[in-house]
């Protein structure tokens, strides 16, 4: 059973599961529809607003906190040393760091820390103009009901 996780988002299930990134996702999905009010328009917004995030803007936060030495070593590895026993605290960010580099790697032949930031800037701004002066993409406010109930918890009525 996994006592840690090195991956964000994490969540610990009431039996000690844990999940890690896209497992908390696919946890959350099975007990609510977060898509359900959307339109076929909205849903198919959803999902290029989702791909401008995974694939332009997330390149560009892992690359500025894992790969960039004075960012890794002030605030990735710092975030991790309290959080571990040694000899972990060193091994465990180390090896992330080492994983992200090859993720990144194998998403362009020549990784360009500039190109990764110019495209995750003009996501931002595609995704910034679309928003406009509205809280939210849909819909005039956020609706409650649409909340997952994290797993071992009940919603209050």
């Amino acid at each position: 059973m996994t006592r840690f996780s090195e991956d964000l988002p994490f969540l610990r299930l009431p039996d000690d599961t844990l999940l890690a990134g896209d497992e908390v996702f696919a946890e959350v999905r099975k007990t609510s529809d977060l898509n359900k009010a959307l339109t076929q328009v909205q849903l198919a917004d959803h999902e290029a607003y989702l791909a401008l995030v995974l694939h332009k803007i997330r390149p560009a936060v892992l690359y500025s906190l894992w790969c960039e030495s004075e960012n890794y070593e002030k605030v990735t590895r710092a975030i991790y040393n309290p959080k571990l026993p040694f000899p972990l605290s060193y091994v465990v960010p180390l090896q992330k760091r080492w994983r992200v580099s090859e993720q990144l790697s194998s998403l362009r032949t020549l990784l360009d820390h500039e190109e990764l930031f110019d495209e995750a800037a003009q996501a931002l701004a595609s995704l910034s103009e679309k928003l406009a002066d509205k809280l939210f993409f849909f819909g005039e406010e956020y609706d409650m009901s649409l909340s997952p109930t994290p797993p071992g918890l009940r919603k209050l009525s």
